[in-house]
Order: structure tokens, then sequence, then C-alpha cells
């Protein structure tokens, strides 16, 4: 069976300067969004009685889970990372899945307007892109993911495939198609009709190359935004490529993000399903 497909970052380093006077140069680490990282599981699903699990994890209105063998089940390990699990070896697994013996899950229509598949909220980006991802017809502790990576309009998420803890640990599988990175790393390019209807305005092409795509910002991808403050009010960070986004906004300060960054206020980037700002 086909892994699920997650965006994973890592740090990258540039450099920018800033003339202002005199010249002077500043050190910036960026988040850069690497390929997914997938798995390939070939034993049969198991049905597994959560009851007979001794460590709970999650809870609340994200759902129950319990601590699960990581290697049994293709969801990926830093998504489902949990302090009541022992790290070595376990994730927090939702019921739901435990529970699943390959069923697949509710059917929804996503963001996007495509169809899209009910998944947990215990999976930490799809927590924090609920805004964007929203419910439709998902129980309360589940998300609307789309079926297919709106970034490339071909790869599958795995929120539509068929869910399960399976018998035999599962393996590595091929590297899915590497992300083209824009906005000198700061964003991803993807398919327009992936973009939130109302976002897609304030997209532009930037060093994308293939037709039908633009460039959006990588903490919408990630959902890992910096928080900052815009005169006592919540904000997040977001890059200068992205200026349309701020484009009512009378005043912005780069208060404590990057040099190439102002602070959006939440005021406005809430309305834009702007992570960070829930």
């Amino acid at each position: 069976m086909k892994a699920v497909v997650v965006v994973v970052a890592a740090l990258a380093v540039g450099s920018v300067a800033c003339t202002i006077g005199q010249e002077r140069y500043e050190v910036v680490k960026y988040e850069v969004v690497k390929a997914p990282k997938t798995l390939t599981c070939d034993s049969p699903f198991v049905k597994v009685d959560p009851a007979s699990l001794p460590k709970k994890c999650g809870g609340g209105e994200r759902g129950d889970g319990h601590c699960y063998d990581k290697t049994k089940v293709n969801m990926p390990e830093e998504e489902f990372a949990d302090d009541a699990c022992d790290a070595a070896t376990e994730i927090c697994v939702p019921d739901k899945v435990l529970l699943a013996d390959g069923k697949k899950a509710t059917s929804c229509t996503a963001f996007n307007g495509k169809d899209g598949g009910c998944i947990s909220r215990l999976s930490k980006q799809a927590e924090q892109n609920k805004a964007v991802l929203g419910q439709k017809n998902c129980a309360e502790d589940e998300l609307c993911a789309p079926c297919i990576d709106p970034r490339d309009g071909v790869t599958e998420t795995g929120a539509c495939s068929e869910g399960g803890v399976h018998e035999k640990a599962c393996t590595g599988g091929k590297d899915a198609p590497k992300v083209e990175m824009c906005c000198h790393g700061m964003g991803v390019c993807m398919n327009l009709d992936g973009v939130p209807e109302e976002q897609r305005d304030n997209m532009n092409v930037d060093s994308c190359k293939k037709d039908g795509q633009v460039c959006a910002p990588a903490a919408q991808m990630t959902g890992k935004t910096v928080k900052c403050d815009v005169f006592g009010m919540p904000g997040v960070c977001l890059d200068v490529c992205f200026a349309t986004q701020l484009r009512s906004v009378q005043k912005t300060t780069r208060s404590s993000c990057k040099p190439t960054e102002l602070c959006l206020p939440c005021a406005i980037g809430k309305g834009q399903g702007m992570p960070g700002c829930d």
C-alpha cells in the first residue's frame, strides 16, 4: 500500500543585503519544503482494539488515540509524535485508524473544491491548517484534506486511501517529486486551483516555471508560521514577495520577523485562512 504524503521542512541559510545609508548583511535562516517522505506497507491490515493498548494519547476535541508501533502504520512520525509515547518506537495513532482495518476515510469536498477525505486532527500539520482545511461533513475530531496534493495536482496525499495499521513493519518507498521553491525559499510552487479561492487573487507566478502554477507562502503548506505583533495586535510573518496580501495594511512593521518579512495582522490574515491566525 502507498503511504501518506506529508510535507516536511528543513532549515536553509541565505544572505540578505539591506541599504539604508550604508550596506550591511544579515544571515537569514528560513524553512524550505523538501520532497515528502513515503512508506510502503505490503502486509495485511489488522484491526486493533484501543482498549488493549496501555498508553492513551491525544484527547479532547482533536480525538482519542493510543501509542502504537510506528513501523506498522503509514503515518509520519513527526506528525503524530506525542509526549505520552515512547519516542523511539511509538507514535500517537488515532483510535479510528486502529479500528479502520483497511476502510477508507469518510469522503468530503476539500477547500479547493476537489475530492477529499476526513483525516484526524491529531495530525499536527492538519490541526495547524484547520482554518484552511475546514470540517465539511467530517466529525468534530477530523478535518477535510484533499485526495490529491494541490501543489502538483498529481500526487496522492493518502487522505483517501485505505487506512489502518498493518500486520508487519512498513518499509521506505520512493521519494516523491522534488518540491519547487520560489520567493528565495520562502514560497512553494503549486497549482492555482489548489489555493483556497479567497486567496487566489493574492498569488503571483514569481519564479514558478509550470503553467497554471503560482508561488504560495511555504508556511501555508507546513503550518509552521511565525507569530509577531503589530502595534499590540497579533499577527504572522509574511515575506514581501506576497505583498498583495499586505495591500490593505496602512501601517506595517518588521516586528520580530526576518529581514525580508513584514508582520501581517491576524485581523486580515484570518479572513484569508492564514495558518497561525486561528
